[in-house]
């Protein structure tokens, strides 16, 4: 957890990418090599949506066509 928060901030990192993870996998069936459009890509869901489409394999399209894209995010690291 950073320095900088407190733990009210932390303790909303883990709805966020429930949330994210819950309306991707378990309600859209999300599977590698698929696109997902993600409106709101700013807030706390829609980066935790970003992050699991791109960990998981999938292009996070932005909706707007004249935008620039999401920055790509780095691999997450597994760990044992």
């Amino acid at each position: 957890m950073p320095q900088a928060w407190s733990l009210k901030d932390a303790a909303t990192v883990p709805v966020a990418y429930l949330t994210a993870y819950y309306a991707l996998l378990m309600r859209a069936g999300m599977r590698r090599g698929q696109s997902v459009l993600v409106h709101s890509g700013t807030g706390a869901v829609g980066l935790a949506a970003i992050r699991i489409a791109h960990f998981r394999g999938c292009e996070a399209r932005h909706p707007h066509p004249f935008a620039p894209p999401p920055p790509q995010c780095p691999p997450a690291v597994a760990t044992a």
